[in-house]
């Protein structure tokens, strides 16, 4: 996607910017599909540029006035524990309702289907689901 932009000044991070005019006009220069590369090579490409392995790190980097690092990628050097547990596959109906009702407000590039689903997420002696798009 592109847009005219500028830097955002009410915002201290480096990398924050914003539409040059209210009435900025988005254009879509293409699609990343997923679906054709199972590796993801164009997606990797763009969002694992910063990737950070210590905490500690990203905690200097994001206090730095030459840096103010904000978007970045924490991965873990170990997993230490990972549990399944079997979930509830009943959702209250007014927990869909309402995420159906945001579903709908969703009209950024025009698409007409749902893009929630609902899947299962896991943490260590915890399953909980989300909701993701």
């Amino acid at each position: 996607m592109t847009v005219d932009l500028e830097r955002n000044t009410s915002d201290f991070k480096l990398e924050s910017l914003k539409p040059k005019s209210i009435e900025a006009n988005f254009k879509i220069v293409g699609i990343i599909d997923t679906s054709k590369d199972r590796s993801w090579k164009e997606h990797k490409a763009i969002f694992l540029q910063n990737v950070f392995t210590n905490m500690s790190t990203l905690i200097a980097q994001a206090k730095d006035k030459t840096k103010f690092t904000s978007l970045s990628v924490l991965k873990p050097t170990e997993i230490s524990d990972f549990t399944i547990e079997k979930m509830a596959r009943e959702w209250v109906k007014k927990k869909l309702d309402k995420l159906q009702a945001k579903a709908q407000q969703l009209n950024l590039f025009k698409k007409t289907e749902n893009p929630f689903v609902i899947i299962g997420i896991f943490h260590p002696k915890k399953l909980t689901q989300i909701t993701l798009f």
